[in-house]
């Protein structure tokens, strides 16, 4: 049995359904210094068999992800947090009493983390990454996914939002929660990669799932659209885990010339590493957002940004990148120009990659969990 190690319940994760969900809860618990268990439940798809995965990549982690057969929509979220608590009970009895519970996401895995917590009396410490928080849309569901969420979040002993914006959101109303805010984590290859050479053509790029209703890949196409007529010589790089063939036909249909853009799919870490380093400029034109890795990255790989102000964006962006209003296509039109008429040199670029570096590192992060989980246990 383990004497020492965290016990990480995760509502979002990496797995055989899709290997980009949460990654970015995966780059958390590996940039601290800890021995952990994560523990998750995913509905499947592509195997309709109950069926336990465990995997230990050479990391200080290991992985256990339960797979269950969907059922009625409604009733899913149900058998997530059914099938999670049972794999802990597996998981405890193997491993032995975990010294923290460290929850990812409320809704749902804080519903098994709360109950743990309180069966084995273990500290609990949450983090949070929702848009839940932060949007602005009023429905019934909406509001009362948000009131539970809040309500997980308050039973935790410390609450981790993921930017500032998110910790001002929430409103903690039990007096021994505390909260602290620890950023995303950007993985080590966006700060290695070479930085490309200043080129004459203004390069761009988009990565996202390209999502319409959240990222707005119509208003982002029709704002190049605009600045295509300017005459200033670009190249813009769409990359797409997602809904690849809605936006490939939206370009197509659109007065975009050919030559001016590329559409590409998924991309591992360090193949957008090596393509995002070689861009000078990241535009993003969400409608909604909480602390998007994908800024960080951009910065790790020393490119401007151009992004809206939605979320927690504007504490990425720092006093030379360009923020816009929410559906401003004339704002990141004049943002284009704007860059393309700075030089870009090597210099400028290692100095924000540096600034990414000190705040955004697994080396930075890592320390500062370690630090909050050393006061607990």
């Amino acid at each position: 049995m383990r004497k020492d190690y965290i016990l990480h319940l995760v509502s979002w994760y990496p797995s055989q359904e899709d290997e980009f969900d949460g990654d970015f809860i995966q780059r958390h618990i590996h940039c601290i210094p800890n021995s952990h268990v994560v523990v998750h439940a995913q509905q499947s798809t592509l195997n309709k068999k109950h069926h336990t995965q465990h995997q230990n990549g050479k990391t200080n982690a290991d992985e256990y992800i339960q797979y269950f057969k969907g059922t009625l929509k409604f009733l899913n979220p149900v058998m997530q947090m059914y099938y999670q608590l049972r794999l802990c009970r597996r998981v405890i009895k193997k491993e032995g009493k975990p010294r923290l519970i460290h929850v990812h996401v409320a809704l749902y895995a804080g519903f098994v983390g709360f109950w743990l917590s309180l069966k084995y009396n273990i500290p609990l410490v949450m983090t949070e990454h929702s848009t839940l928080y932060t949007s602005q849309e009023t429905s019934l569901k909406t509001k009362i996914k948000r009131w539970i969420g809040i309500a997980l979040l308050n039973r935790a002993d410390i609450m981790l939002p993921v930017s500032n914006q998110l910790n001002d959101k929430i409103k903690l109303s039990r007096k021994s929660t505390k909260s602290k805010v620890i950023h995303n984590v950007v993985s080590p290859s966006f700060f290695s990669s070479k930085i490309g050479n200043t080129k004459d053509v203004l390069r761009c790029i988009h990565v996202s799932s390209l999502d319409e209703r959240h990222k707005n890949i119509s208003g982002m196409i029709d704002a190049f659209e605009q600045f295509q007529k300017l005459n200033i010589a670009f190249h813009w790089t769409i990359v797409g885990n997602y809904n690849l063939d809605a936006t490939r036909i939206k370009l197509e249909q659109s007065a975009m010339h050919a030559e001016n853009y590329t559409l590409l799919g998924p991309l591992s870490h360090s193949e957008l590493a090596c393509v995002m380093s070689d861009h000078d400029v990241f535009v993003l034109f969400s409608n909604k957002e909480n602390f998007p890795c994908v800024l960080l990255e951009a910065q790790a790989s020393g490119l401007r940004l151009i992004a809206t102000d939605v979320g927690g964006v504007s504490e990425i962006l720092s006093g030379d990148d360009i923020l816009v209003d929410k559906a401003d296509i004339q704002g990141v039109v004049l943002g284009l120009i704007k860059v393309s008429e700075e030089d870009l040199h090597e210099e400028k670029r290692e100095v924000i990659r540096s600034q990414a570096w000190a705040k955004y590192s697994s080396q930075a992060i890592g320390k500062d969990i370690f630090s909050i989980y050393k006061d607990m246990i």
